[in-house]
């Protein structure tokens, strides 16, 4: 994957509505609210220009120094699984008894969940091809990695880190604290995911 590509992934994400970008003159940046990316002199055209100031995130994360890791170290790959929203099937559709809205009215009055779609709103396996998995039916689940007994990430971000030029060791604090590493033409920032949860 290019740097280009990378930071189109990064603005692609649907997880997150933090998603911004742009460009100070010297360097393009992109964020999804949990991982920021930042490329001097990149040929990256952002999408929109955000005026949101990055230097002060930056300038946070790059002074805790704390204890780094090779993420080349970590075994992190997806396991295939089948699409939560198509059930497998790659095809979905709006439910035809509540046309969607997943509740329907019965002759008391009363609302409840559809019969038909069990409350869901979708038909699954008919109509057109999933716009989560893009019909295959299939998705895929990164693993959390534990990179310490208190500090985990979500394994998608770390394998997007990796297939930056020159990705150099990530750097951790604690389990709130962003972690960063430098590539070979700027930084990236990662917020670890809470202990507990998985990716």
């Amino acid at each position: 994957m290019t740097p280009n590509e990378i930071m189109d992934d990064v603005m692609d994400r649907p997880v997150l509505t933090q998603r911004t970008c742009g460009s100070d003159g010297t360097r393009v940046w992109a964020t999804d609210g949990v991982i920021l990316i930042t490329w001097e002199g990149g040929s990256w055209k952002p999408p929109r220009q955000d005026a949101t100031p990055i230097d002060s995130v930056i300038d946070q994360a790059l002074a805790r120094i704390g204890t780094e890791v090779d993420l080349a170290t970590f075994a992190i790959e997806p396991t295939p699984i089948d699409c939560e929203e198509c059930d497998g099937t790659g095809r979905v559709r709006d439910c035809p008894q509540c046309h969607g809205d997943g509740r329907c009215e019965c002759s008391c009055g009363h609302d409840h969940d559809c019969a038909e779609c069990s409350g869901s709103g979708v038909e699954v396996g008919r109509g057109d091809p999933c716009e989560d998995c893009e019909g295959t039916g299939k998705a895929q689940k990164w693993p959390s990695v534990d990179v310490s007994p208190e500090v985990r990430f979500d394994g998608r971000y770390l394998a997007l880190l990796r297939q930056l030029p020159g990705c150099g060791p990530l750097h951790f604090t604690d389990e709130r604290s962003p972690a960063w590493l430098r590539w070979s033409e700027g930084v990236a920032i990662l917020m670890p995911l809470v202990k507990g949860k998985t990716a």
